[in-house]
């Protein structure tokens, strides 16, 4: 059995984040006057309105700003204050992972004209803050995608440049994987690895997911395939949560390829789980719990060995004969005492159990301290 227990405590400060790969998002702009001349010592606060997390930062004698380590999501308001000036306000900000979003605010001084406010949305391919081929994948997009295996496999696949699991070309061991900055390389059954064929999160615990291709990024490093962030669920001002049910055996599964029917063997997927988060000080500390547990029995070897009455076809019925099989696990059994079990119609049974949890408390504008705890047995 296969044991993982992973303890992260993130100190996130104004200049930096204790962690590795990309985990939050930024905020950057630029005040001015209605002339376009900068505005030093303007007062810029962004508020995550679900859960009530302030940010804040001052412009320098450029009008530049720079609000780095913001938590991913939204909505988000933005308040942009200065002495003589009309105050500006912007609503309804999402903020995808990793993203750097570029806020221009030109201010009116005085009270001598009503408030406009000129909304536009510039285009995500052409952007000058984009450091490379990436793709976002917000909750609301893997909520509404199918998935057969509740991999993260079943989504980095809309990456075009991708199948799944290699990028560009590349092989899957070439890629890197984090969860909340936390390295899980070959952890998410890429085929290879101590953890091949099993998830060492739940995806109901998954929040966001970005796919970075070749970036020019400095905080992105160790990969020649792709560089897959994932975070983790976080809680809010409300109580939310979800117990789920999932079922799949070899019934669901085709038998046929042309005119040929096939052993699908018999097989079994159970999957049932619970999470809930929500505040235990409201706009202060918030909690996140997920568990999950699978039962998975699939099939091993489906073709059967020839015989009489079975001829070997290279696809259902294999060319060593059922009489060979016999003798050796009648010697092995005489000579040893070891009993090799059945060599055909065999199925494959695990048991996987995941628990995460996660503890937000923000400390003032310039400081939060995450905690959180990822646990997989398999």
């Amino acid at each position: 059995m296969k044991k993982i227990y992973v303890l992260i405590v993130m100190f996130l400060v104004s200049a930096s984040a204790l962690s590795q790969g990309i985990t939050k998002a930024s905020i950057s702009g630029k005040v001015t006057d209605d002339s376009q001349e900068s505005l030093m010592g303007a007062n810029i606060v962004a508020i995550h309105t679900p859960s009530g997390t302030t940010y804040g930062a001052i412009s320098n004698e450029e009008g530049l700003f720079y609000l780095p380590n913001i938590r991913v999501g939204g909505p988000y308001s933005i308040s942009v204050t200065y002495i003589g000036f009309q105050d500006r306000n912007f609503e309804g900000i999402t903020l995808a992972l990793g993203q750097s979003y570029n806020l221009k605010v030109a201010m009116v001084e005085g009270l001598q004209l009503d408030e406009v406010v000129v909304t536009y949305v510039t285009g995500g391919i052409i952007d000058p803050d984009r450091t490379g081929p990436s793709l976002n994948l917000t909750r609301e997009i893997i909520d509404a995608l199918p998935t057969i295996n509740r991999s993260i496999n079943d989504f980095t696949r809309l990456t075009p440049q991708s199948n799944g699991t290699s990028f560009a070309g590349t092989s899957s061991r070439f890629n890197n994987y984090t969860i909340d900055g936390n390295i899980y390389n070959n952890n998410f059954g890429l085929g290879s690895g101590q953890f091949a064929g099993a998830n060492p999160i739940s995806l109901d615990a998954i929040e966001e997911v970005q796919v970075n291709l070749a970036p020019y990024d400095v905080r992105l490093a160790g990969f020649t395939g792709a560089a897959v962030n994932a975070i983790t669920k976080s809680g809010t001002n409300d109580f939310k949560g979800s117990t789920y049910y999932f079922f799949r055996n070899d019934q669901m599964v085709g038998n046929k390829l042309g005119d040929i029917e096939l052993n699908r063997g018999d097989s079994q997927n159970d999957i049932k789980g619970i999470s809930l988060g929500g505040p235990i000080v409201k706009n202060k500390l918030f909690f996140f719990v997920s568990y999950e547990e699978e039962q998975e029995a699939v099939p091993g070897f489906t073709r059967q060995a020839s015989r009489s009455g079975l001829t070997p076809d290279g696809l259902t019925i294999s060319r060593v004969p059922a009489t060979d099989l016999d003798f050796i696990r009648d010697r092995m059994r005489s000579l040893y005492d070891y009993e090799t079990g059945p060599y055909e119609d065999y199925p494959f049974a695990s048991t996987q159990t995941r628990f995460n949890a996660r503890l937000d408390f923000n400390l003032n504008k310039s400081n939060k301290f995450s905690l959180r705890y990822n646990s997989y047995e398999g």
